[in-house]
């Protein structure tokens, strides 16, 4: 598990750096963050023949599959 978020996240980092940002727009901006960062470690990971999956809870499957909590987790 990665992340990419905290980017623009926070009323107060994002005001003082001059940028008047909606939280959840920020909190999108890290999420979608997120999903860039884990398409790039999946393309390294695969190169080395290991598989791997990039999910997210943002519909975005051209790229990611959906966030299914049964599928995230390893079977014990």
């Amino acid at each position: 598990m990665l992340g990419g978020g905290n980017i623009f996240r926070g009323h107060e980092n994002t005001a003082s750096k001059g940028l008047d940002m909606d939280r959840s727009v920020a909190d999108y901006m890290g999420m979608l963050a997120t999903v860039i960062n884990g398409l790039a470690l999946q393309d390294a990971l695969e190169k080395l023949s290991v598989p791997t999956r990039v999910m997210t809870a943002i519909e975005i499957q051209r790229v990611a599959e959906p966030y299914i909590r049964r599928r995230s987790v390893a079977p014990s």
